[in-house]
């Protein structure tokens, strides 16, 4: 059996206002009765109406007299240091749990922004599940106690009053069996059956009484049974040990989140300060925030999918423009290092007009005068511009250099690229040095410097701008 809170709370309101209801009923029973037609009785009859359709908001003033609804603006005080675990709440401690991941490094690369957001919802419900679960639990604690604290004391007192009436209820002139009347007393009979009557009925409320102290005592072994579904305490401590896990991981992701929104978005949005109690609630809201203004954000920004040539071929006007003077070219071909640098400049003046660009994605083709061009491959490694953040204080926050191996391929025949998304250059900018190094030979086996293989580099970059 479950229950959650909503269901503990209406039972607990439909208790208090009938309580409630008849204490005003026994305080009217005592008050002089008004007259038909007052003012006083219309206000009884305008009351009694009212609790016959009581709605939330009359629930809500109900409860409200009995102790503030009221959110109060003073922090929380921490709770007794003797308090069970359970009776806390679940991001108790979140203080100790998550201060040394807030003085070491990042764990988590700020250059995957969007993959941490995404991922960090998925912590967060998590966070927020374990939660609910874990009220349950210490709903289900307090009830499962009370009742074994109730069904002990109801037991104590059925004893009591058990051995009372075997001694005294026989004295006692309507109870007697076989009353014996004289002058000066009244007796019960001295038979022997008015006295095992007694002894019966007594017998018979210690089977009762005995029963309920082995069912008690049963409920008690089964709430501290480990491993027991019945106990909530231990129940507790494990949700309470992945709570743990769940937070500390959505907390790591926020902090890389944080430094990746401001880097690539332009989005100022600090962590909220850590607090012992209450944690969970003010990430949850922080986590809501950041989801819909970097989806807002990527929903403005535009995505394209340009290719580089290195060559500049300096015969034919008519060409694409390059990267590499073509004497330059020739020569770092020979070396199989090619090295160049993509000014900001560059994508102002495209057609597409891109503003801060991010790659999303990036493949390399060789271009071949090869008629018809058979397919090759030849690996190839692209280090790109360093992405490295510092902090403020001029210290590296995250290194990050990006560096991809790829096939270098024969330029495809049609339009189609394949462009996979990779993680490890994600929003990493292509303004600034590159060095493409390219192996000495091809899988085919051929020198990949010869002229005929390869014409030509290209770069295909997948970008995201705008944002």
């Amino acid at each position: 059996m479950t229950i959650d809170r909503r269901n503990f709370l209406h039972s607990a309101t439909i208790l208090t206002a009938a309580v409630a209801e008849a204490n005003t009923s026994f305080n009217v029973a005592q008050a002089a009765q008004p007259q038909p037609g007052t003012a006083a009785n219309s206000a009884g009859t305008v009351g009694a109406s009212l609790r016959k359709t009581m709605e939330i908001s009359d629930v809500s003033k109900l409860l409200q007299g009995a102790a503030s609804l009221e959110v109060l603006n003073a922090p929380a005080p921490a709770p007794p240091p003797d308090l069970p675990q359970i009776l806390q709440p679940i991001d108790t401690g979140a203080l100790a749990l998550l201060t040394p991941f807030k003085l070491a490094a990042l764990a988590y690369s700020p250059m995957d922004v969007e993959y941490h957001v995404n991922s960090l919802d998925e912590h967060i419900n998590n966070c927020l599940t374990l939660r609910e679960k874990a009220q349950q639990l210490e709903v289900l604690a307090v009830a499962q106690r009370l009742e074994i604290l109730l069904e002990q004391k109801t037991i104590d007192y059925m004893t009591t009053m058990s051995a009372l009436s075997r001694d005294n209820d026989k004295r006692i002139l309507g109870s007697m069996i076989d009353p014996v009347i004289s002058a000066a007393s009244v007796t019960s009979g001295t038979t022997g059956n008015a006295n095992q009557y007694w002894i019966d009925r007594y017998n018979a409320q210690q089977v009762n009484i005995s029963a309920r102290q082995d069912a008690n005592a049963a409920r008690i072994a089964y709430v501290l049974q480990p491993g027991s579904g019945n106990n909530e305490v231990q129940r507790f401590d494990f949700l309470k040990r992945i709570f743990d896990k769940e937070l500390s991981e959505a907390y790591r992701r926020a902090q890389a989140i944080v430094i990746g929104l401001k880097l690539i978005y332009g989005i100022d949005k600090p962590l909220p300060e850590l607090s012992d109690v209450g944690y969970l609630s003010a990430l949850s809201l922080w986590e809501k925030d950041v989801f819909y203004l970097l989806e807002q954000r990527m929903m403005r920004s535009k995505q394209t999918t340009i290719a580089i040539g290195l060559r500049k071929y300096t015969a034919d006007a008519n060409s694409l423009p390059g990267l590499i003077p073509d004497a330059d070219f020739q020569t770092q071909r020979a070396a199989g290092i090619f090295k160049f640098t993509l000014p900001a400049s560059f994508f102002d003046n495209t057609t597409t007009q891109l503003k801060s660009p991010r790659l999303r994605g990036l493949e390399a083709y060789i271009w071949s005068d090869a008629n018809p061009k058979v397919l090759d491959y030849v690996r190839v490694r692209i280090d790109m511009p360093d992405q490295s953040i510092t902090s403020a204080d001029g210290s590296i926050a995250w290194p990050n250099k990006p560096t991809v191996i790829l096939p270098l391929a024969t330029y495809p025949q049609g339009p189609d690229f394949n462009i996979p998304n990779r993680r490890e250059i994600n929003n990493a900018s292509p303004i600034g040095d590159w060095i493409v190094q390219v192996d000495k030979r091809t899988l085919a086996d051929k020198d990949p410097n010869a002229d005929p293989i390869m014409k030509d580099i290209l770069l295909v970059m997948r970008l995201a701008s705008g944002a």
